[in-house]
């Protein structure tokens, strides 16, 4: 699976009021029948997609430690994805946006240094997960070891760190910020994945990661059903 690269050209915040336009100039045009929705919603559904994503991991860790085979494109394309699509473009458009607008407000400083840090810290995990994906790395005792331990502190640090960002951040966010602000943000997110991405982006990744839970027979919600304990 090959997903676009490139870097994310956003618009900028000038003295609290977000331009009506994109950074190039370019009018922001949405088609009269698209659903808008508000910036922090965009962000909260794309951390859906990573909850799985995250859960492709735990399996993978589970894999490592009993010695169990896995297809090595199960690692290689959900990290591709977690690099394109999560770092270079989601956590992006929170630190443009969403981080230095609560800076600014004098808002949970302590907090947003403390994610933009693990926002740092993941793109080095997913760097080398990225660079040793391959079945002849994976073939290495010693290599998977260390993909295993990367892949555990991702999960763990991202579980945590969508948690503050869902119930913290993103609630912060909307106060300090007007509705027109909002409305143009949630407009200026969906023209910058369009331009980006393509059409429908996040239907296409999800159908990506539900064909890996698939590959690793994670697909079937009963698995996750448990009956009560005796």
């Amino acid at each position: 699976m090959k997903i676009v690269s490139g870097i994310l050209a956003c618009g900028c915040l000038f003295g609290g009021v977000v331009p009506a336009q994109a950074s190039d100039g370019q009018k922001i045009e949405i088609p009269q029948d698209r659903v808008i929705a508000s910036p922090t919603g965009y962000l909260m559904r794309e951390h859906g997609e990573l909850l799985r994503i995250l859960l492709i991991y735990e399996e993978l860790v589970k894999r490592i430690d009993q010695d169990i085979p896995f297809s090595h494109d199960c690692l290689a394309d959900t990290a591709s994805i977690v690099h394109e699509f999560f770092q270079n473009s989601h956590e992006k458009l929170e630190e443009k946006f969403i981080f230095s607008r609560l800076e600014r407000g004098g808002k949970l400083g302590d907090l947003v240094k403390i994610l933009r840090e693990q926002h740092i810290i993941g793109v080095r995990l997913i760097d080398y997960v990225i660079a040793n994906s391959d079945e002849k790395a994976l073939s290495n005792e010693g290599t998977r070891k260390k993909i295993r331990a990367h892949l555990r502190l991702f999960v763990d640090m991202y579980l945590a760190h969508m948690a503050r960002e869902d119930t913290d951040i993103f609630p912060a966010f909307r106060t300090v910020t007007t509705q027109d602000e909002l409305n143009t943000l949630g407009a200026l997110f969906d023209q910058n994945e369009r331009d980006r991405f393509g059409e429908n982006n996040l239907e296409k990744i999800n159908v990506v990661i539900a064909h890996i839970e698939q590959m690793l027979g994670i697909d079937d919600m009963t698995r996750f059903t448990r009956d009560m304990p005796q």
